[in-house]
């Protein structure tokens, strides 16, 4: 069955501010235990990604670093190609506005997967993991590394 008639974007009609929702966000983390909890912000001044740590249990005294960036430009090519969406809300304020509103959900379910037990919360965010010594995504080094062995004949 293909979902490509159903409309998969969600938020896109949202009101809520780029700036309450960022506060919503900092305050989520937060309240589940996450420290060093910042913001990025683009030149022009508007929030890029946000920052956040969790201890990591296996090792006591260490964190897990995340990165998550609000990529508002592919939001707003996503909403011009659904037929569904009204062209009133393909403009790069609402494109930023649902961008920001889908980060928060798509937080709150990663922590509410790991309260439930369905994993760990380094598991439900591994996608955004930061590498500390090299400051790039964990799962993109893993592909790279696994890329490297295929291409090498090292499929072990």
């Amino acid at each position: 069955m293909s979902m490509s008639n159903k409309n998969t974007l969600v938020n896109y009609t949202t009101e809520i501010s780029v700036e309450k929702t960022v506060d919503e966000i900092i305050k989520l983390l937060f309240d589940k235990g996450a420290s060093s909890i910042s913001m990025d912000k683009s030149t022009d001044g508007e929030p890029k990604a946000v920052r956040f740590s969790f201890p990591f249990p296996a090792i006591q005294q260490q964190f897990i670093n995340y990165r998550i960036e609000a990529n508002w430009q592919g939001a707003l090519e996503a909403m011009k190609k659904k037929t569904d969406v009204a062209s009133r809300y393909c403009n790069p304020t609402q494109a930023k506005r649902t961008t920001w509103r889908t980060i928060l959900y798509w937080i709150q379910m990663q922590i509410g997967m790991s309260e439930m037990m369905q994993g760990q919360i380094e598991q439900m965010f591994f996608s955004h993991a930061i590498n500390a010594d090299s400051g790039n995504f964990v799962c993109l080094e893993l592909i790279e590394f696994r890329q490297k062995q295929l291409t090498e004949g090292k499929n072990e």
